[in-house]
Formats: C-alpha cells, sequence, structure tokens
C-alpha cells in the first residue's frame, strides 16, 4: 500500500518538474535573448554618437583651417603667421598646423622643425586633391618622435583668388584621448581608421597604433569600413574580454566609429538572476520530490497544492502567495517557500526597474543619434535649434529646454522651448542665473531635484519661471565653456536618474561642437556674400540695351558658386559675359571672380576681339588654378546702334536669339578654357534685330531633373523660348526660371544663371 502511494506521489512530482524545468528554460532563453538586443541596441546608439562626434570634430578642424588659410596676410609676416597657427593648434587636440604650396612644401608652420618639409607624399595631400570639396582624411601613423596621430588636410585659397595650397593639421591621439567630445557611461569606444587600424580607444589610450589592425583580424570592422553598421556579439577585446558592440562608418572619410561593453558586465543583472532563482527552483522541486517519498497519502492533497504553488512560481508569477495556515506537515515547508517567492519577487522587481532604466538609455541614446545627425546635417544652426529643442523636451520628457550664452559678462537666452517666447533673447545678470553660473565654473552638470529648497541659487530663477526641478549643463569646447544648456520641470519635482544626466551632457556636448561649425560657417558665409556681391551685380543702366537676370547656387553656404554673368560698357558697344566654373561654392566663386575681373580688364584695356580675350581669360586661368579646373565661356560685343554681335562660345552651352519668326541657336565654337595652356578660339557674327533677344544660360538650366532624374534638356528649353518670343526680357527670365524651378520641385543640383538681353532702341 505504502509503495504505491510513493509511486503515486513520485509520479505527481515528475508532472510537475518536468513542466517546470522546461518552462524555466523557456523562460531564462528568453530573458536572455532580450537582454542581449537591448544590450546590442545600446552599442548601435553609442556607436553612431561616436561617428558623430568625431566627424563634427573634423569638420570643425576643417573649417577652422580653410578660414585661416584664406587670410592673405598669414604669409606676410611669417613670425606672426606661425603664432596664429600656434594658437589654432591649441584649439583643436593637435600637435601642429602648417601651409604649404600647390606641391606639398611647408610655407609656414606653428612649430620651426615643419619649415621647408615636403608632404605631397601623404594619403591625406592625394585624398584632399581627389575630394570634391578637398578635404583628406589619412590612415594613421607614428613619427619619428613616437607620437601616434593622423593628418587631416584641406585645399585653401586666398583672398587674391590665386590657389594658397593646402593646410595640414596632425591631430595628436594622446590629446584626442582627453578631449574627446563624447562618453559613455559603460564601456568604450573606439575610431578605427581606413587601412583598419584602431586611432583612438578611451579604454586603453595606449591601445592606438601600437597593435594588430583590426580590420585584419575582425570582419565586422571591415563591414563598418565598407560602409554597414556591423553588430557584433563575439568580439574578443584584446585584453581577453568577450564583448558585445556595434560598429558603423564614418561618412565620407571611409573610418569607422563603434562601441563595446564587457558581456559579463552587461548581462550581470541577468545572471544574477540566474544564480539567485535557480537554486531555490531546485532546491523547491528536490524537497517537494523527498516531501512526496517521504509523506502517506493523508497529506497528498496538501502536497499536491504545494506543488501547484512551485508551478506557478517555476512559471515566472511570483505575485500569487502560497497558503502558509497549513496545520499539516507541508506547513513549514509551505512557510519556507513563501519566503522564496518573495525573495524572487523583490528579485523580479529589481529586475523590472533595471530594464526600464536600461530600456530609458536606450531609448535617450537614439534620440541622441536623432538629434545629433539634425543638428549635423545643417549649418544653419538658427534653423535647426528649434526643432531640435522641441525634440529634446519631448524624448527628455521635461517641460522646456533652452539655451543662456555667456557674453561680455552677462548671459543672453540664445533659444528655448516650453516657455513663452518673450523669454528669448533675455539678458540676465549672474546673480539672476546664479545656477548657470555654477555649472559655467565648475563645468559640471547642477541638478536641482527641488528648486524652492535651493535658497542660493534657485530662488529668483523658480519665482520667475515657475521651475520646481532643473538640470544645467556647461556648453564647452576645447576646454572652454561659453554657454549653458538647461532642462526644466514646472509641473513637478524630479529626481534626475543617471540616464538623464548622461544624456544631458552628450547632448551639450553635441550641441556645443554644433555650434562652432555655425560660427565658422558664419565666417565663411561673410565671405561669400561678400564674392556675391562682386559675381553677381550688374550696372544700373546701359545705354541701347535692356536686360534681365536670375542665378541660384546649388550650395547651401551662400548664393554664390562657380556661374556668372557679366556686362559691361566699351567703346565699341556693350561686353557680354557668361560662365560657369568647375565646382561649386566659395572654392569655386573666388576663380570665378578671377576670371570675371580678367575678361573685363582685357576688354576694356584693348580694341580686339572675343578671341583675344580669351585667350588671355585661359592663360589667366591655367596659370592661377589646379590642373583639373577648367571653365566654359560666352563673351559678345553687342553694338547696340546696328544690332551687330560678335562673340565667341568657349565649350558654352548653346545660346540663342528670341523672336516671334522663332530661334537661331549659337553653338559653341572654341574649347572650354583653363584646361590647356595654348588654345585656338573662333569668334562668329550675328545681326540682332530690335524685335529679338538674345538669351544666354549655363547648363544647370538644362541639367536640371525633376523626382525621377529626368532631365529638363535642351530641347524644352528651345520649345519654351519659342513659345514666348514675344516676352520681355524679365518675362522671358521670369518664365524659363519658373519652368526650372517646377521640374526640379526647387532643389538644384547644379549652380545655375540666366541672362537675357535686348536692344532697346
Amino acid at each position: 500500500m505504502r509503495r504505491r502511494i510513493a509511486y503515486r506521489l513520485a509520479a505527481i512530482w515528475l508532472a510537475v518538474a518536468v513542466p517546470l524545468a522546461v518552462i524555466l528554460a523557456i523562460s531564462y532563453v528568453d530573458r536572455y535573448q532580450t537582454r542581449v538586443d537591448l544590450v546590442e541596441q545600446q552599442r548601435i546608439g553609442y556607436a553612431h554618437l561616436s561617428a558623430l562626434a568625431f566627424q563634427s570634430l573634423i569638420d570643425s578642424a576643417s573649417r577652422s583651417m580653410r578660414a585661416l588659410g584664406a587670410d592673405p596676410t598669414l604669409l606676410g609676416n611669417p613670425s606672426r603667421g606661425g603664432m596664429r597657427l600656434a594658437r589654432t593648434v591649441a584649439l583643436f587636440p593637435a600637435s601642429y598646423i602648417v601651409l604649404t604650396d600647390e606641391a606639398g612644401k611647408v610655407l609656414l608652420a606653428s612649430t620651426r622643425d615643419m619649415e621647408g618639409r615636403d608632404l605631397s607624399q601623404l594619403p591625406s595631400y592625394r585624398a584632399a586633391l581627389a575630394d570634391p570639396n578637398g578635404i583628406g582624411l589619412e590612415p594613421s601613423s607614428v613619427e619619428g618622435s613616437g607620437t601616434p596621430g593622423f593628418h587631416i588636410a584641406q585645399h585653401i585659397y586666398d583672398d587674391n583668388n590665386q590657389a594658397a595650397g593646402y593646410m595640414f593639421m596632425r591631430v595628436d591621439i594622446a590629446r584626442l584621448d582627453s578631449e574627446y567630445p563624447l562618453e559613455v557611461p559603460t564601456g568604450g569606444i573606439s575610431i578605427i581608421d581606413s587601412d583598419g587600424q584602431v586611432v583612438f580607444q578611451n579604454e586603453d589610450p595606449a591601445y592606438a597604433l601600437h597593435r594588430e589592425r583590426w580590420g585584419d583580424k575582425y570582419p565586422f570592422i571591415r563591414r563598418a569600413l565598407a560602409g554597414r553598421v556591423s553588430p557584433t556579439r563575439d568580439f574578443n577585446f584584446p585584453n581577453g574580454e568577450q564583448r558585445i558592440g556595434a560598429f558603423v562608418p564614418v561618412e565620407p572619410y571611409g573610418w569607422a566609429a563603434g562601441s563595446s561593453v564587457d558581456s559579463n558586465f552587461a548581462l550581470g543583472t541577468f545572471w544574477r538572476s540566474v544564480s539567485f532563482s535557480m537554486p531555490i527552483t531546485l532546491a523547491v522541486v528536490v524537497l517537494g520530490f523527498l516531501v512526496s517519498l517521504a509523506m502517506s497519502s493523508g497529506i497528498r492533497r496538501s502536497l499536491q497544492d504545494l506543488a501547484d504553488d512551485a508551478e506557478t512560481i517555476g512559471g515566472g508569477d511570483f505575485t500569487r502567495p502560497i497558503r502558509t495556515d497549513r496545520a499539516d506537515e507541508i506547513g513549514a515547508v509551505a512557510r519556507a517557500l513563501e519566503k522564496a517567492r518573495e525573495d524572487l519577487q523583490s528579485y523580479e522587481q529589481q529586475n523590472s526597474q533595471l530594464f526600464e532604466l536600461e530600456q530609458e538609455i536606450a531609448q535617450l541614446n537614439a534620440s541622441l543619434v536623432r538629434l545629433g545627425a539634425m543638428m549635423h546635417s545643417t549649418l544653419d544652426f538658427k534653423d535647426a535649434i528649434g526643432q531640435v529643442l522641441e525634440d529634446a523636451t519631448r524624448d527628455f520628457g521635461c517641460d522646456a529646454v533652452g539655451v543662456n550664452l555667456r557674453r561680455n559678462g552677462v548671459w543672453v537666452r540664445l533659444a528655448v522651448h516650453g516657455l513663452p517666447e518673450r523669454f528669448v533673447g533675455e539678458v540676465l545678470t549672474d546673480e539672476q542665473n546664479a545656477v548657470a553660473v555654477e555649472a559655467y565654473r565648475t563645468r559640471q552638470p547642477v541638478i536641482i531635484a527641488n528648486a524652492e529648497s535651493e535658497e542660493e541659487m534657485a530662488p529668483w530663477f523658480s519665482q520667475r519661471y515657475g521651475i520646481k526641478s532643473a538640470i544645467v549643463v556647461p556648453l564647452i569646447l576645447r576646454g572652454q565653456a561659453f554657454g549653458v544648456l538647461f532642462f526644466l520641470y514646472r509641473s513637478k519635482h524630479h529626481d534626475f536618474t543617471g540616464a538623464q544626466v548622461d544624456f544631458a551632457t552628450n547632448l551639450a556636448n553635441i550641441f556645443a561642437l554644433a555650434y562652432e561649425n555655425a560660427r565658422l560657417y558664419g565666417a565663411e558665409h561673410d565671405v561669400a556674400e561678400t564674392l556675391q556681391s562682386a559675381l553677381l551685380s550688374l550696372p544700373d543702366n546701359l545705354t541701347g540695351i535692356e536686360h534681365a537676370e536670375r542665378y541660384k547656387s546649388s550650395t547651401d553656404l551662400a548664393r554664390v558658386g562657380g556661374d556668372f554673368y557679366d556686362l559691361f560698357a566699351l567703346d565699341s558697344g556693350v561686353g557680354i559675359t557668361v560662365g560657369d566654373m568647375a565646382g561649386h561654392g566659395i572654392e569655386a566663386a573666388v576663380l570665378t571672380s578671377l576670371v570675371k575681373s580678367a575678361v573685363y580688364a582685357r576688354a576694356i584695356d584693348c580694341t580686339c576681339g572675343p578671341t583675344e580675350v580669351l585667350a588671355t581669360v585661359n592663360r589667366v586661368l591655367y596659370d592661377s588654378s589646379p590642373t583639373q579646373v577648367f571653365a566654359t565661356l560666352f563673351f559678345a560685343v553687342l553694338d547696340p546702334v546696328t544690332g551687330r554681335l560678335v562673340y565667341t562660345s568657349a565649350g558654352h552651352p548653346t545660346g540663342a536669339i528670341v523672336s516671334t519668326r522663332g530661334i537661331r541657336r549659337l553653338p559653341a565654337t572654341s574649347p572650354i578654357i583653363g584646361a590647356f595652356e595654348s588654345l585656338e578660339f573662333v569668334q562668329a557674327e550675328e545681326l540682332l534685330a530690335e524685335d529679338e533677344t538674345l538669351f544666354l544660360y549655363t547648363d544647370g538650366i538644362i541639367e536640371a531633373r525633376d523626382a525621377a532624374g529626368t532631365f529638363f534638356g535642351e530641347a524644352r528649353l528651345f520649345d519654351l523660348l519659342e513659345e514666348n518670343g514675344d516676352l520681355t526680357p524679365d518675362e522671358i527670365a521670369t518664365t524659363v526660371y519658373s519652368a526650372i524651378e517646377l521640374h526640379s520641385g526647387g532643389k538644384s543640383r547644379d549652380d545655375l544663371a540666366i541672362l537675357v538681353v535686348k536692344r532697346s532702341g
């Protein structure tokens, strides 16, 4: 009889133990996979942030060098010029900056020992030659002094429209480690050059350039260098750790950035949960088996209830209490099991809180990536800041976010979201803005959980804006604070989490870099506006003609580029110029100004025809620019009295004479200018009647594309002109320009210019 009871109880135990073991195994596997996925997404976010911070650093250095190199006084006083270069070095994690000629020979350097060296063999020199924006980044190397670093090269032009050569900055990796504008709360970040060599590793700074290439060792590094986001769960870190990480490309340099964390550390909460709950669960199972064998049939029911409770706990449900009021022999076991359930419930709650915290970190990291990309995607800082602050307010979960800048001993509010618009531009003293002063002074975040209790720093702050809690983070660039970024709660008191503090600090770092890039952009913009006034201005009145013009640049930097036009009075009539310089932006505009001035000077200085003028301009451009620079140019002389039009078109798009009777095309008669030292140019002649209009343009008109990539085309242009031959010059220019805007959706891939001329009788 007793043997049958024992068999039955053993069967009961097996019925409970086997499903319990399966449930536990599935539960642990699922929780493990969820945890690993979360860690991987965090690392992808940190990798994107690292890439963004590195690219912002390179862009900032490039802009500083470009602005410095364009100064015509730099070489005028070598001693002073060297001091200016040395001051610029101090602003970046760099060991030196040099200015070279076009052949790569050092003309001026921040350190005397660099003068006269030949840098033409540097990979960054060749990269800058090939890059349309004139910037190059080389793989890392170690100098003779043993200092690891890499060069940034920037092709520059001076204010006299002459190619000045290159600026080279050598980034000192030891300084980069201390000044890198991003920190991660756990794990590390790495920068990999195009050769797969480790350039920067914040956990082990000495690793850079002194050990094996990761690109040779790890396939996921090669995938990132090839332009793909590359997560990994089997990264054997050189110190022996098994790591979870991700690497992403750093556009557009062919480098990579990544972040990784020790898998044991990242999965520590999971393994602690397993180590805590597994022995308890096994003890319950074994105890149930022993009790089942030892107890008689009279307690079978109690054991069944106990087994049901154990199955509930094994399934992960720790909320249902176990009956502990039994008077039989199972009571003590039930009370022990209830204690285990309470411990497991408490630990589960702790794990849930940790998981929620990690989710918060992942969400804030994703927000940082998005906000950083938003600020980095445009140089119009004022245009982007409003949306960035609005999104930061939502993602952070606060009521307001804003920026105060330190200027001339006072605080000026640059922008804010969540507070009334009247507070933008507000000027505050140090006494009124004591919280910002503290963050500015210490260069550390200032956290105020309860503004009413902070009598020294927050009373005026709290009363004026109704603030209950705040975190104020300094904006720091190259070790100097210049403002603060603040996050405010007006509706409640708030205890800030570590994830929120990290988010605020990293956003402030990204914000500081974006602000500096915008400042450098502003300096370039001023130069561009000066060039614009020279390139696009035409005389108000020219005797005998009426004219209209339209211009649009493809660059966001300013309304200047490689396309230009000009009208000027000559003894023999009116000079008419339309040209297109290869390239875009300020660099092309500098050479454009050179060509425009050369045409005017040669045409005014002699009584020669268009062919002689273009021959001179070709020689000037050939002698003053790199070998890959060329231009198309249309130059004509129009006699307003007789209508005689003598012109030479050097590789320029076909112009047209338009009237109600149709159109006559003016094809190119000569080759492009600037590509070869000596060329022969041919001129042609037409008669422009009083009812006819001369229409000239650059190739941005016919190469304008719609969303499907279809060109506007020459045929479509001439059909449009033929349909509108009776319009005035201004009406023709407006009609063509509007058609181009409609076709391209307002987005230009190339500069475009239109010049329309008609005899006025």
